[in-house]
């Protein structure tokens, strides 16, 4: 075993939609369904890196403790999921498509990547961006 740390996952605790969040993300991003446990409304998504899991208030509850609810009612928001890709209007377009709201059209930016962001329907923040020495 290395001594190396590493990443291992990005969860979004949401009060409900569980299922619907997971299909978002599986429709946007073309990721892979890993794993459901229904009785706790939590998924993993095989996101070809670092895996990214959709739980339950329930399932943050019953893993983490009482102090759950301190984490979850906490603000302000301040983390975006961003996604490297390499068409970002066709994914921005299909995140539309799929309910999230605009927050800002398809850009390139002086230093060459291009991006855009959105607000994934459970509220989340999405930055759908090409690699950052993409020219």
């Amino acid at each position: 075993m290395s001594d190396k740390t590493t990443y291992g996952a990005t969860v979004i605790y949401l009060e409900n939609g569980v299922k619907e969040a997971l299909d978002f993300y599986q429709k946007v991003f073309d990721f892979t369904l890993n794993y459901y446990q229904e009785d706790l409304d939590f998924g993993e998504l095989d996101t070809g890196t670092t895996a990214l899991m959709i739980a339950s208030y329930n399932a943050g509850l019953y893993m983490t403790g009482p102090k759950f609810s301190d984490y979850v009612t906490a603000k302000p928001k301040n983390v975006e999921l961003a996604f490297t890709v390499q068409d970002v209007d066709a994914c921005f377009q299909a995140a539309i498509e799929q309910g999230a709201k605009l927050v800002k059209e398809p850009t390139t930016f002086p230093w060459g990547q291009r991006a855009a962001y959105a607000e994934a329907p459970d509220g989340t923040l999405l930055g759908i961006l090409t690699p950052l020495n993409s020219g």
